[in-house]
């Protein structure tokens, strides 16, 4: 089982090594003749910019689970949809949005990942909600996610500390192994 999570690691470095740079072109919609021209990369940005203006929770750095907020939502995002808006805000970063071109979106949700990560428990791993609102639990199937984004970023950024972050992910995934019906890793502790 070890050898197939560092296998899935190994694919993924590989993978990221992989990316084929494209010329934006634009986006065309049969039969509208209502819209401006715009390119993939644009509407890239304004997709993150419309999640954030309707799902951003003000004075944080956090989103909401839905929109509009339904009965029993928690106070912020899981980290599974959370984890997909540092994948978005990385993608345009890669895309050559700098920082301050996107709002602050990578530096944002990075700081929103920090939020999730439980270093209070060993193996330490990212946790389904923002630490700030308790212990929650760990999936082993998000921290999977967790660490390819966080690769993705490494080799985006070179930021060591993203390296980091991938290996404690990886470590807990490993964590979750069992040799129950042939093998396989859990869905989430506490299972």
């Amino acid at each position: 089982m070890r050898l197939f999570i560092l296998s899935i690691a190994a694919a993924a470095v590989f993978m990221t090594g992989c990316y084929k740079v494209r010329e934006d072109s634009p986006v065309i919609v049969p039969g509208d003749t209502t819209s401006t021209e715009m390119t993939y990369k644009m509407k890239s940005r304004q997709v993150l910019e419309d999640i954030y203006k309707y799902y951003g929770v003000n004075g944080s750095v956090y989103v909401k689970e839905s929109y509009p907020t339904q009965p029993g939502d928690p106070r912020y995002a899981y980290l599974w949809p959370y984890s997909a808006m540092f994948t978005g805000a990385t993608l345009l970063k890669q895309m050559g949005y700098t920082d301050d071109a996107v709002q602050g979106y990578y530096n944002s949700t990075l700081a929103g990942m920090e939020g999730y990560k439980d270093v209070s428990r060993t193996p330490a791993a990212y946790q389904s909600s923002p630490v700030t609102e308790g212990l929650a639990d760990r999936f082993y199937d998000d921290n999977a996610i967790t660490g390819i984004d966080m690769l993705e970023a490494f080799h985006l950024t070179g930021d060591q500390q993203l390296l980091t972050n991938a290996k404690l992910c990886y470590t807990f995934c490993a964590s979750g192994e069992s040799p129950e019906a042939g093998g396989g890793l859990y869905w989430n502790e506490g299972c």
